[in-house]
């Protein structure tokens, strides 16, 4: 039986670092390419990926425990490498998947998991991948993205300050910039035939999984 390539892209910038329920959302993040790589282990399949923080990661694509091991040691250590001084870190998306391409196999399961906090994707660019390979999008929220606070206050994120004056135009702003980021990347995703999930942060990574696998 031929085996099946795993690959995830797992994003570990700041806008992933917002969290109000049970987790932050890079921790989301981590613990979905988990268990992506677990199953693709247990199956005795390749698996492999890139954690995209402060400095990008990468593990290639190989089987068994040892690899397994070797692939959290590294995504963790991107995780946790992240603190305050690092709030302006963003996703580079087309050089990621000009690296991306170097590194999977015609025939992988490739599985993008973000935020899609700074989606100034190049449609070519998911077409190539998804060309040879399947492809899935998976979406990190929290749910304070989807209803902002109504109370107002100061606010600071991406190197950038201001006030946050709540309930009323600046909520109403948010929700909409929230809106139209999901919407893009469902339609983009919609015209090229990728499955994109949603998850949240007040969720379990194990309810998560098994809506996606369903």
């Amino acid at each position: 039986e031929r085996d099946r390539p795993v690959f995830t892209l797992v994003d570990q910038t700041s806008s992933m670092f917002i969290g109000t329920k049970r987790c932050f959302k890079a921790y989301l993040a981590a613990e979905l390419a988990l268990s992506f790589s677990w199953l693709a282990c247990r199956n005795q399949d390749p698996f492999g990926g890139m954690f995209i923080g402060a400095e990008p990661t990468r593990t290639r694509l190989r089987s068994g425990r040892k690899h397994w091991a070797h692939y959290c040691e590294h995504l963790l250590d991107t995780n946790q490498s992240w603190d305050l001084t690092q709030d302006n870190t963003q996703m580079n998306w087309a050089e990621t998947f000009r690296t991306m391409q170097q590194e999977i196999r015609p025939g992988s399961l490739i599985v993008i998991i973000s935020d899609f906090f700074n989606h100034d994707i190049d449609p070519q660019d998911l077409f190539q991948l998804r060309a040879h390979s399947d492809v899935i999008c998976i979406g990190v929220q929290d749910p304070i993205e989807i209803k902002p606070p109504e109370n107002a206050g100061p606010v600071g994120f991406n190197g950038n300050k201001w006030y946050y004056k709540g309930k009323g135009t600046d909520q109403q702003r948010l929700m909409k910039s929230y809106q139209n980021r999901w919407n893009s990347m469902k339609s983009m995703c919609a015209e090229m035939g990728i499955g994109f999930f949603t998850t949240s942060t007040h969720e379990k990574a194990l309810n998560h999984m098994e809506a996606i696998l369903r």
